[in-house]
């Protein structure tokens, strides 16, 4: 009986020692697609887009449209990236006169953040930011999509 005691107790000492493969299997790359978005809103004619935006591993783009609209499609890697960001402002045109640009004031900024389609931040004002933390479960995509 005594044997019996022993073998059980170094079974469960050693069960307590193996690694535990749900942690490992929490690291496994995922992928996610992202979809970065800005609209101009009011008075847009007169004014361009000047968009920042980045994550992890590529920080601090920017890009000027003269689009009202910019969107840009990513697909991130979690570990490798775990935060995304777009920001926005509007720009009047160079060549528009201030008084003709600003009569009808100026435009807002909406920024729109995806994730696998589905929206997760949102935001609309002289200079909105959408950021968002990647986890390696990433929201699911919208049901009827062929994701």
């Amino acid at each position: 009986m005594r044997r019996v005691a022993t073998i059980a107790a170094l079974t469960a000492l050693l069960a307590g020692c193996s690694p535990d493969t749900s942690a490992l299997d929490a690291q496994k790359p995922v992928q996610q697609k992202v979809t970065l978005e800005l609209a101009l809103v009011g008075p847009a004619e007169f004014f361009d887009l000047v968009v920042q935006w980045g994550h992890t591993t590529v920080a601090n783009k920017e890009e000027h449209t003269p689009a009202p609209n910019w969107v840009k499609d990513l697909t991130l890697t979690w570990p490798d990236d775990v935060y995304v960001y777009v920001n926005g402002t509007a720009r009047k045109k160079p060549t528009v006169d201030d008084r003709l640009a600003f009569v009808n004031g100026q435009p807002s900024v909406e920024c729109r953040l995806r994730i696998n389609g589905q929206v997760v931040k949102t935001a609309t004002n002289a200079s909105p930011q959408c950021d968002f933390n990647l986890t390696g479960t990433p929201p699911a995509a919208p049901s009827g999509s062929a994701g």
